[in-house]
């Protein structure tokens, strides 16, 4: 498995839809994932830390996580079908939590992105 950071998101030019750009902290390789408009949205507020005047999805599931004491451990993008990725959200219960058993979900690869925090490019 390799971590990955969210380094940019920007506009494919030719398909005018938007890109998360993920990168290899350890050499430097890119991964570019082709999302859709609200995903970019949500994941562009989630890193110029804009809030907006009611929540969005990626809040609820946010607020939801927080209310449940537990938090994202890791997003793993484990397949390729048909031009599109699929992945698994892990999830973490924290020290209030009864049970510390890691739980994990189907998910969009660019769904709990904008759940976490975002390292400064």
């Amino acid at each position: 498995m390799v971590k990955m950071e969210i380094k940019g998101l920007l506009m494919d030019p030719v398909s005018n839809m938007p890109v998360v750009v993920l990168r290899d902290a350890a050499n430097g390789v890119f991964l570019p994932i082709w999302v859709g408009i609200f995903e970019a949205n949500a994941i562009a507020l989630q890193m110029e830390k804009i809030t907006t005047p009611r929540p969005m999805t990626h809040d609820l599931l946010k607020n939801l996580l927080g209310e449940l004491d537990a938090k994202v451990e890791k997003i793993v993008i484990n397949d390729l079908k048909d031009n599109t990725f699929f992945a698994r959200i892990h999830l973490l219960p924290t020290r209030r939590s009864s049970s510390r058993k890691t739980c994990s979900r189907r998910a969009r690869p660019c769904a709990p992105m904008a759940t976490r925090p975002i390292p400064s490019a």
